[in-house]
């Protein structure tokens, strides 16, 4: 520590953070006098024995009081030592507080437990997205429901609450929860007031939400647990790069861990006792609990904004409010009770979803020099390499609604792979003409083309019309 101090001017935080230790360990070991070894503490402790009683009376009478209320106190009664002093006396003196644990006894569809977990970042296109784990285990039978989900909103806490209670084939009389903003707004001793979307999710599902202690995971130690075996069993060898296929994963994972042996007794195993509790559980309504919705407006433009992205609408709906119902999977757009658009959900970020019906519509709406930029817009974002075939197209005075139109076909006709090898192709031989393209995607889709001979049928009449019987050729192997 003092090579990296005085040698290597590194700072006091850097160095505790090297170490891994506090900041004063490291400001004793700078500060060390090899000439005053072992007389550092003397003065400090002649100092505080004589409030060495008031300690001892402050801690009996407030066992959890912190050393720096004991430290402000000492200061107001003449006290002139340091909080460290103050420190190590209270750590000498305070009371060793042991607490008993009640185990928990529950009957078969008593109660449930949930809670949320943390599973690092993964990437999604150009978004880094955070990962996260719903959890819900059946106190009697440890049975658990449990998902990767994108966020922690009440909308997904909903839709993961419906999952799994499809999942048990029924509901619980209560579910345990911690004090989680999505469950609890405020609360005031034994005072809550809940989310009011999460009541009304409650009361329709029909069982009793009940809040933990603040700071007190022990109550809901069974969701706890399971937790634990995610991030020991299956999270600890996983590297989650595509998270479609860590959701697939983990859903096979999870029916493994369903059938481990069950805590209360070897004999059986946990899915085993979920058949029996299923019996004791409420059975779920018919229908299911409605998705997300959210308000939105739409600009001058054809496009929605929703989580990081735009998605494409009708032309005749701009500058209108919408409403947007969403999951986890799909968003649909409404205008009063007429569907306007429906997508797949995207997780990245600053990406146009477009419907091609919406596409043909715009055109259409749209005047010609409008019409020519989408065109452009549309190309340049499914093939980028088209930015530098028009920047040189430009560069030779060739007319770009030409160049847009003749690629536009070409991507229509012969596909989006096709025309990117064309365009690498003109780019490197500097053949950069809509022309010499076109001829290039023409070669390359000959050469793709499998070879045909031609059959020739002699012209007789009922040729065409005979039936030619197909014969069993797997005794041919044989000879």
């Amino acid at each position: 520590m003092r090579r990296m101090f005085y040698v290597e001017h590194l700072n006091v935080n850097q160095i505790s953070k090297h170490f891994g230790v506090h900041y004063s360990a490291v400001i004793r070991a700078i500060n060390q006098d090899f000439n005053r070894r072992g007389q550092s503490r003397v003065i400090s402790n002649s100092i505080i024995k004589e409030f060495y009683p008031i300690i001892r009376d402050r801690l009996e009478k407030y066992p959890r009081i912190r050393a720096t209320r004991i430290h402000d106190h000492l200061k107001n009664k003449g006290f002139k030592g340091s909080y460290n002093t103050v420190v190590r006396a209270v750590r000498k003196f305070r009371p060793k507080l042991s607490r008993a644990y009640v185990p928990v006894e529950v009957l078969p569809g008593e109660e449930a437990q949930m809670d949320w977990a943390h599973f690092g970042s993964t990437e999604i296109g150009k978004a880094t997205r955070k990962v996260y784990c719903f959890v819900m285990t059946l106190s009697w039978s440890r049975a658990t429901w449990a998902e990767l989900t994108m966020d922690m909103t009440t909308e997904t806490l909903l839709r993961c609450h419906a999952r799994a209670f499809e999942y048990f084939q029924g509901v619980p009389k209560r579910v345990l929860y911690d004090n989680m903003k999505t469950v609890v707004i405020e609360r005031i001793d034994n005072a809550i007031r809940y989310n009011a979307a999460f009541l009304e999710f409650s009361s329709w599902y029909c069982y009793e939400p009940r809040v933990c202690d603040p700071y007190q995971p022990q109550q809901k130690g069974r969701v706890e647990r399971f937790i634990r075996i995610i991030r020991d069993d299956f999270l600890s060898d996983y590297d989650m790069v595509d998270i479609d296929a860590a959701k697939y994963e983990f859903r096979l994972w999870l029916f493994k861990a369903n059938a481990r042996p069950w805590p209360g007794g070897k004999h059986t195993t946990i899915d085993k006792m979920l058949a029996k509790e299923r019996r004791d559980l409420t059975p779920g309504p018919s229908p299911q609990f409605p998705p997300g919705s959210k308000r939105v407006r739409s600009g001058k433009t054809p496009l929605v904004i929703f989580d990081l992205n735009k998605y494409t609408i009708k032309p005749e709906y701009v500058r209108q409010d919408l409403l947007l119902l969403f999951d986890e999977d799909e968003i649909k757009i409404y205008s009063d009770s007429t569907l306007v658009a429906s997508h797949r959900r995207s997780w990245s970020r600053e990406q146009i979803i477009r419907d091609p019906d919406h596409i043909v519509e715009t055109f259409k709406a749209a005047s010609r020099g409008q019409g020519l930029s989408l065109v452009r817009h549309l190309l340049i974002e499914e093939i980028p390499i088209i930015s530098d075939l028009l920047q040189k197209c430009l560069a030779n005075d060739l007319p770009l609604s030409r160049v847009l139109k003749t690629l536009s076909n070409l991507r229509t006709i012969y596909g989006t792979e096709l025309l990117t090898q064309a365009i690498s192709e003109a780019l490197s031989k500097n053949k950069s003409t809509p022309e010499a393209v076109t001829s290039i995607v023409l070669r390359l889709e000959s050469d793709n083309k499998p070879s045909k001979i031609p059959l020739s049928l002699p012209d007789r009449p009922g040729i065409s019309d005979l039936h030619i019987k197909s014969h069993d050729l797997s005794e041919y192997d044989n000879i």
